[in-house]
């Protein structure tokens, strides 16, 4: 795997853990939202049945002291107004919950609600007509009997009919209050572990993957440099480890690659000196033999001429090895001669070098005839050349013609040949 597909791979999973964590928390938002919504729905089904059963306290109190005589029947009729309203907003808050699929309750528990809403409605109503006709027994005067009245009737229903079911609603909306909030604490709860689970998660797995690529990256670092320093060192045949088929193993394969390159230069370069050493040492031997083999041919050719027309020379056996020595002679100049091919390449070696003693060297080796006399007429003002002073004498061995042409000032063309 490469470096880029593991950092890939590591963006792509931190991406799936925080979107995984992105919808667990919308999911237990939602739910906590819900909860919420449930708690302030209890809260205010408690703060309205409370404030209902403050007002029919009120308007019962009223009721009470206009049944003895005093009291205010407009604030009466007020306070029964207003009871009859708390009434409906119950009812339409407990019709909500109904309507709202995501607030219903229990089966059970709804119809509680609703029996419990009717009989506190048909109650009040009860009461109403009861204390509408106490008031009414009251404005003629009638105060015993309209209070007599009032305790049997009105006050009765009140107590019997209105207060348990106010008391029982209250308690339920009070058991609703606590137990969203619970729910809500428990979901809040959860969603806090939940978070921290998936950012402990997350974080360990990127931890790891990172941890796993840091480490790889390292290792090939490190193996690298190692390889790198082995090679610049000189050794060429350090195995480079096998990194992967990521970045570092493609590094590795090419300096492989490079090691091999690099060893086969060099053993080219190891064969290339070793022929220019042969071919050196070739050159020397064939420049050291030509001129020992020069004058042996000149010997043997002296010997053929003195023993030519004697009784020696008429020798079958002796001409036999005379002919034998030059055709031995010229093998060898043709060996000396494939050597010097071979190593043509030498560089000359120029330098100043008079004529005059130059040809004296090759008069030297040569031996005339005795009735041939040999002169070197080499002016002394000749001009001095810059030539390869073995080059030349290794041609004027093997019986090279050399043409030196002057300036017109100085003498004319000198030829120097081997003897025939």
């Amino acid at each position: 795997m490469s470096i880029r597909t593991a950092l890939a791979l590591i963006f792509a999973v931190a991406a799936a853990v925080v979107l995984l964590a992105t919808g667990a928390l919308t999911v237990t938002s939602a739910r906590l939202s819900l909860l919420q919504r449930r708690s302030e729905l209890s809260y205010e089904a408690l703060t309205r049945h409370i404030t209902l059963a403050n007002h029919a306290g009120r308007a019962m109190r009223e009721a009470a002291e206009i049944s003895l005589g005093g009291g205010d029947t407009e604030e009466l009729r007020h306070l029964t107004e207003v009871v009859a309203r708390d009434l409906s907003a119950v009812e339409a808050l407990e019709r909500a919950w109904v309507e709202d699929p995501r607030l219903r309750e229990e089966p059970g528990e709804t119809q509680e609600k609703d029996e419990r809403l009717r009989r506190m409605r048909a109650s009040l109503a009860k009461i109403a007509g009861d204390v509408g006709e106490v008031s009414r027994m009251a404005s003629a005067g009638e105060r015993l009997a309209a209070h007599r009245q009032f305790v049997e009737r009105p006050e009765a229903e009140y107590e019997r009919g209105f207060v348990p079911h106010i008391d029982a609603a209250i308690r339920d909306a009070r058991r609703d209050v606590a137990r969203n909030a619970a729910a809500a604490g428990r979901a809040s709860a959860r969603i806090r572990i939940a978070s921290v689970a998936l950012m402990t998660a997350a974080l360990l797995l990127l931890v790891v993957l990172l941890g796993g690529l840091l480490r790889s990256m390292a290792r090939g670092f490190s193996a690298l440099a190692e390889c790198s320093r082995r090679i610049a060192g000189g050794d060429l045949d350090h195995r480079v480890p096998d990194l992967g088929k990521h970045e570092f193993g493609r590094i590795g394969a090419a300096l492989r690659h490079m090691a091999e390159s690099l060893r086969e230069a060099q053993e080219s370069r190891l064969r290339v000196e070793r022929l220019a050493a042969i071919g050196q040492l070739a050159a020397s031997v064939g420049h050291e033999l030509r001129n020992p083999l020069g004058a042996v041919r000149n010997a043997a050719y002296y010997l053929t001429k003195r023993l030519a027309g004697t009784e020696l020379g008429a020798d079958p056996r002796v001409a036999q090895f005379l002919g034998l020595m030059e055709k031995e002679l010229l093998a060898c100049t043709r060996i000396i001669g494939d050597l010097l091919d071979f190593a043509r390449e030498r560089r000359l070696c120029r330098s100043a070098c008079p004529l005059a003693p130059l040809v004296d060297d090759a008069i030297s080796v040569v031996q005339a005839p005795a009735h041939v006399r040999l002169v070197n007429q080499v002016p002394a003002a000749l001009p001095v050349p810059s030539l390869d002073k073995d080059a030349v004498e290794s041609e004027l061995g093997a019986g090279t013609t050399f043409t030196l042409r002057l300036p017109r000032a100085a003498a004319p063309e000198v030829h120097s040949t081997q003897p025939a």
